[in-house]
């Protein structure tokens, strides 16, 4: 789950004078709340159920179980691909082994694998749409070789070549111009979507 700050995250929260607060903004979701449920679980995982027309959980622990596959594809995914259908399976299968630590699943079960990569594939999305805002926002399309150097915060050391490889392709004319058509295209919608991050099933 991606987390956005607000301008109120910066601030302190409003005390009476002469009172400090003890407020701290929400950070990134870590699935820390998942590893504390699966530890005192009888089995010592959670269970999940999927929807295998909708390739999503429908269960009480589906919120967790999307939190989880978050916090995996920001600190274990690869981001250089040009869409998550490119990501090779050899890529994909160590990140779904991740989720055995704390749920109960089947990989072996075809649907279970594709409602997983649903999953994946809109963290991973979401996390690359929050790295070319902020590629955007340091100046990047203006100054490649200042952006390279100034890596995402959310990335580790070892994505720099990650980094370095979106730099250049957001920077490239063939992209520039895909993303001006793209914008072209939206501004002529005249109806727009009304669910917003939530699908419709």
């Amino acid at each position: 789950m991606t987390h956005f700050d607000t301008e109120d995250d910066n601030q302190s929260s409003q005390v009476p004078s002469g009172q400090t607060s003890s407020f701290k903004p929400r950070g990134v979701t870590r699935g820390l709340t998942t590893t504390t449920i699966a530890k005192a679980s009888s089995t010592g995982k959670l269970s999940v159920t999927f929807n295998a027309e909708c390739r999503q959980p429908i269960c009480t622990n589906a919120e967790k179980f999307n939190n989880e596959i978050g916090f995996i594809i920001r600190n274990h995914g690869t981001f250089h691909y040009k869409e998550w259908r490119m990501v090779p399976e050899d890529v994909r299968a160590p990140l779904r082994h991740y989720l055995l630590e704390h749920f109960d699943i089947n990989l072996n079960d075809e649907t279970t694998k594709k409602c997983i990569d649903e999953q994946m594939k809109k963290a991973w999305k979401g996390h690359k749409y929050k790295l070319h805002l902020y590629f955007k926002e340091i100046g990047g399309e203006n100054d490649l070789e200042m952006a390279k150097s100034k890596r995402h915060p959310d990335l580790k050391e070892e994505h720099q070549e990650d980094w370095i490889i979106l730099c250049e392709r957001w920077c490239s004319p063939e992209f520039k111009e895909r993303a001006l058509k793209n914008t072209t295209n939206r501004s002529k919608r005249k109806l727009e979507s009304k669910n917003g991050s939530v699908s419709t099933p």
